[in-house]
């Protein structure tokens, strides 16, 4: 198949060409930017989410994080709760407006740490523990105080409730 383009098929696919390669380029350091500062918040409170939580990690545990879904756009860090699920600290970007600086804790099953999910059913979304502020356009590029925030209400509600550590042992030893 030899077909030539028109001259306007060919300037619209280099025009296509240009614009995708840098949107793609500010797409690219966006996410790097927000995945970095929000490592950077985590970093400096992870000992005292472990110290919470009963888990030891370091910040070479810190994994990126990037999920989209019919809601928004989410990007952040995480960690990974051995047999249980993951912990993600992110910044949500809605669809329909709006933005979120949570800590998230999600289990893989809905059998898992049930009595821990009792404890905070205002937090409660599925197999997700969500704890944080919803942020207004002008707090929204200043997230890092806001995911520090969430991180307070997270290591509040784990000291609550004894750690997490004893739910992941449950989770490690499986069903009855």
């Amino acid at each position: 198949m030899n077909r030539k383009r028109s001259e306007a098929e060919h300037e619209f696919f280099l025009t296509g060409v240009k614009t995708w390669l840098d949107v793609e380029g500010a797409i690219s350091e966006f996410r790097r930017q927000v995945q970095e500062r929000c490592k950077a918040v985590v970093q400096t409170r992870l000992a005292d989410a472990a110290r919470a939580s009963g888990i030891e990690w370091t910040t070479d545990d810190l994994r990126d994080y990037e999920e989209s879904d019919t809601d928004g756009r989410y990007l952040g860090t995480q960690l990974f709760v051995e047999a249980f699920g993951r912990l993600y600290f992110y910044v949500a970007f809605y669809h329909e407006g709006g933005y979120a600086a949570p800590v998230c804790l999600w289990r893989k099953r809905a059998n898992l740490a049930v009595d821990l999910w009792t404890l905070a059913p205002d937090n409660c979304y599925g197999n997700s523990l969500v704890f944080g502020p919803e942020l207004s356009e002008e707090q929204c590029s200043e997230f890092e105080e806001y995911l520090n925030q969430a991180i307070d209400l997270f290591i509040a509600f784990l000291t609550k409730a004894g750690g997490l550590k004893k739910y992941v042992a449950s989770a490690e030893k499986g069903p009855g």
